[in-house]
């Protein structure tokens, strides 16, 4: 008996790892496309108005999940918490943008997959995860993978340290996204980011909000989409897994990107 009980409770864990797998992948195969939408408006509408219609229309979007959820108000600790997610993915993804200017989208997206090792590192410093020996694999064939693809050999152009910020920068957010899924609730976390994210850009973007922008809404609006779905997905395969288990998973987002280069760029 006691043994059926092992083994029912090993196989229910797996199955929990493996939704919360699946939904990082999904994730992270979605997400290069809010990317190249961000891509396709470089130059033509200014970055932070890029970046702050990212924040707002999610904004706009996660409000009414969250007031139909949540029946109480947030902690200042989740208040102060969120303010710092949302100061780490504003200047990521505006480093991530710039990075445009002198680099391919492609080549871009892999300086920026530099993030799942960022995210293992500090769970497994800080949090004390396990590193097992699947974990070492997985993320060391990742990383390989990425040196392939960015050609060491090759001098990298300005923009690639920008990448790079990015994906440091957004390892660290994806490690916070584990410290997050565990205390607070997905919705209210997801509220407080993207209103916080707003309300920080508002006064920088507040010059170059006109109607010029009008053609580009649809766009501008489809990333906003993309960014509340794959944060949901995120935030839920986090609650249900470790950074370091679910760090090698968001390599897909590499080969998503370069297909989507090739596609529309």
């Amino acid at each position: 008996m006691l043994q059926n009980a092992k083994q029912t409770s090993a196989l229910q864990v797996d199955a929990v790892h493996f939704g919360a797998a699946a939904l990082a992948v999904a994730a992270m195969v979605v997400f290069p496309t809010a990317d190249a939408l961000a891509k396709s408006l470089s130059g033509v509408v200014p970055l932070l108005v890029i970046v702050w219609v990212r924040f707002c229309g999610a904004a706009l979007l996660i409000t009414p999940l969250y007031l139909m959820r949540v029946r109480q108000w947030p902690t200042k600790r989740a208040i102060a918490v969120e303010t710092l997610r949302a100061a780490i993915i504003i200047v990521a993804f505006g480093c991530f943008v710039f990075s445009f200017r002198t680099i391919q989208f492609a080549e871009a997206t892999t300086y920026y997959s530099v993030a799942p090792i960022v995210a293992a590192g500090l769970s497994v410093l800080l949090l004390k995860e396990r590193m097992t020996g699947f974990k070492m694999l997985a993320l060391g064939l990742g990383m390989f993978g990425v040196l392939v693809a960015l050609k060491p050999s090759v001098a990298p152009q300005p923009g690639a340290f920008f990448a790079l910020s990015s994906g440091l920068l957004y390892g660290s957010y994806l490690f916070l996204n584990r410290v997050v899924a565990v205390r607070w609730d997905m919705f209210q976390t997801l509220f407080l980011q993207f209103w916080i994210g707003s309300l920080l850009l508002f006064p920088l973007v507040l010059s170059d909000l006109g109607p010029e922008l009008l053609p580009h809404l649809p766009r501008l609006f489809a990333i906003s989409v993309i960014s509340v779905l794959c944060n949901l997905m995120l935030f839920a395969a986090f609650q249900r897994a470790e950074s370091s288990f679910l760090a090698p998973f968001m390599y897909v987002e590499v080969p998503s990107a370069l297909a989507m280069a090739v596609l529309l760029f």
